[in-house]
């Protein structure tokens, strides 16, 4: 009977501590979606650009981040309607691409992602991520990187 006690104590205090390792990765990664939110925040890109601050939040709370911190997604719609070409390109460098090229907005109207060249990165607009690619969403941008 003490040996059947002490394997289900061994059972119990297992389950417990995996419990413990699974919710620290899940907070490791909330953290770090934070973090990059903050750093983000801190640079005041709303009011540089003069965008409502209800836009930028909904902006800010939906952004999709890589495992490096890169931007792969965003609610972009109703900020590229607060921007002309010049200050569209400008905040989005902040993320390390643009959406406007040559005065033209680049649109995928394809879900045939084959003949895209990744020329780091590719943008599509209507777009948002989901695991292995981009699923059509008008209000969304999907970012794919070449790594």
């Amino acid at each position: 009977m003490k040996k059947k006690l002490n394997i289900l104590a061994f059972i119990f205090i297992a389950t417990l501590t995996s419990c413990d390792n699974n919710d620290t990765l899940q907070n490791e990664s909330f953290d770090e979606n934070t973090l990059y939110k903050e750093i983000i925040l801190g640079k005041n890109l709303d009011s540089r650009y003069d965008i409502p601050k209800d836009v930028y939040n909904e902006f800010i709370d939906n952004l999709i981040f890589d495992e490096k911190g890169n931007v792969v997604g965003a609610i972009y719609d109703k900020i590229e309607n607060q921007l002309d070409d010049n200050s569209s390109n400008e905040f989005w460098n902040n993320f390390g691409f643009e959406i406007r090229k040559s005065d033209i907005i680049i649109k995928e109207e394809s879900n045939n992602n084959s003949n895209v060249q990744l020329d780091n990165p590719s943008i599509f607009t209507g777009y948002k991520p989901k695991r292995g690619g981009c699923k059509a969403n008008d209000r969304w941008i999907c970012v794919i990187r070449e790594y």
